[in-house]
Formats: C-alpha cells, structure tokens, sequence
C-alpha cells in the first residue's frame, strides 16, 4: 500500500500529486489529497470519522498503527475544507473521505499502484514520479524543517515521539504546535498558487 523505504518526491512533484489527486475525484483521491495536506498515512486518514472533528481546534483523534493508543492529527484549515468539500458540511457522523456514504473505504484499498495509475491518466507527468506515503512525509517534514519550523513541532505533526525521553505524542498544548507546523505546510504547499498570475492554472 504505502511502501516501506520511503520514496520521497520533491515539493513540485508533491504539488503535481495533490492537483491530479483532486480532479480524480474519487474516494481514493481524496486519501492522497488529506495525506497530503496533513502528512498522514492512509490508515490514519481512512479512520478520520466526521464526528470525532475537533472543527474549532483542527484536529481529531486516529488510531496509532501497531498500538492501542491514538494520536491527535492536526487538520490545517486547508485539510478541513477538503472534509467540507466531501462532506458538504462542517459535521455530520461517518467516514471524512466518503462523507459517510456508500462502502467505507478500508487502508489496505488503497493500492499504491492502482492509484498512480488513475492520477497517471489525469496528469502523465505523476507516472514519472517515484513517491510512496512514506516518501510524501519525509519530503514534508524536510521542507518544514528547512523552513525553520522546529524538529520537535514536525514529529507532532507526523505523530511521532518527540527526541526527548519519555514524551509522548501530541497532547494539549502539543495539538497547537502540530496544528500551526500543518498550516506552514500548507502554506510552502500553496505558495506556487499565490504567486500565479490572475487567470493562470
């Protein structure tokens, strides 16, 4: 589904997967689209259930892979209006990336290679592009980290353990940090469309 080694594509390369991936449309394109914008993992955006959004605080609760924990998932403004997009309204119950409607979709669906293909047809440039959804967090957070954002606030936002001993994964306050690292994120993502000229795609 994911890969194992991460294969990381490069910012514009990210940009071109997140266009193909919205004009796809389809459930599965709107997996890539949230992993995108919030660097999770497909099994981290398949659990997202509308009714457990923190809409006012832009997170919600998902579960930790391998564990019996969960982890808080920051959601930018731009992730929410995704939700919305789907949904067609800030709330309601179900699946986020079918708006509760029809079969949800379950991780192990998502076929890295099914979905390459789909987005290869709608953008053939993407075919040329070595990615994986290990590869997409490890571009994004060498992109926050390289803007300054600070290591610890990025582990936040992948869901990560901070480096220090005996933290734990976002939490309180923490929310905040992640939140404000997957705005920045989205604002890098973005920052092509706000320098297009009027009229230009």
């Amino acid at each position: 589904m994911s890969g194992t080694a991460p294969l990381a594509p490069g910012i514009e390369e990210i940009r071109r997967l997140l266009r193909a991936a919205r004009v796809l449309g389809t459930s599965h394109g709107v997996v890539l689209e949230l992993s995108i914008l919030t660097l999770g993992l497909p099994w981290e955006v398949t659990a997202i259930d509308l009714s457990s959004i923190d809409w006012s605080r832009g997170c919600v609760e998902v579960p930790s892979r391998g564990t019996r924990r969960t982890r808080t998932m920051a959601l930018s403004n731009a992730a929410i209006q995704t939700v919305i997009r789907v949904a067609g309204v800030a709330g309601g119950t179900g699946q986020a990336v079918t708006a509760g409607r029809g079969e949800p979709v379950k991780a192990r669906d998502v076929r890295l290679d099914r979905l390459q293909e789909s987005l290869g047809r709608i953008e053939p440039d993407t075919l040329r592009t070595r990615w994986n959804f290990h590869g997409l967090r490890e571009t994004g957070a060498a992109t926050l980290i390289d803007g300054g954002v600070a290591s610890d606030d990025v582990r936040l936002l992948l869901g990560k353990e901070r480096d220090q001993p005996g933290s734990v994964y976002a939490r309180g306050s923490d929310v905040d940090r992640a939140v404000a690292a997957a705005e920045r994120w989205s604002s890098l993502i973005f920052a092509d469309e706000r320098r297009r000229p009027p009229g230009r795609r």
